[in-house]
């Protein structure tokens, strides 16, 4: 949203890096009318990374396209496989849910920095 009004038709460019699996991909998705958007889960496996031991890095980042890139609204970084485990290490959700104002400053809002936050009610322990 901006001003507190939800922003419609907007393309949101979500990027990932995978350094165990050496990847860098991304995806995009739209705003509906009411600002609201989802990206489907990313689900990777390893055969090596299922052997050796390891602590998983994956980072993530989504922004608003032709917005600058200091305007990127999620920059987390996942350090587990949990579904929402990007909530921190003792959590995860079935789907993590958002709310993202524009016209606020980014922040760091628990493990994750940008101007979104997450919905109390969809994150569980």
């Amino acid at each position: 949203m901006r001003g507190g009004e939800p922003i419609a038709g907007a393309e949101l460019q979500r990027q990932w890096t995978w350094p165990w699996g050496k990847e860098v991909a991304g995806d995009t998705a739209k705003t509906d009318s009411e600002g609201r958007f989802h990206f489907p889960a990313v689900l990777r496996s390893s055969f090596m990374g299922s052997i050796l031991p390891h602590s998983p890095s994956i980072q993530q980042k989504i922004r608003i396209a032709g917005e600058a890139p200091e305007n990127d609204i999620w920059q987390a970084e996942k350090n587990n496989y949990r579904p929402g485990g990007e909530l921190g290490p003792n959590l995860s959700a079935p789907a993590i849910a958002v709310v993202c104002d524009l016209a606020a400053a980014p922040a760091l809002h628990g493990g994750v920095y940008g101007v979104c936050k997450v919905s109390a009610k969809d994150g569980r322990r």
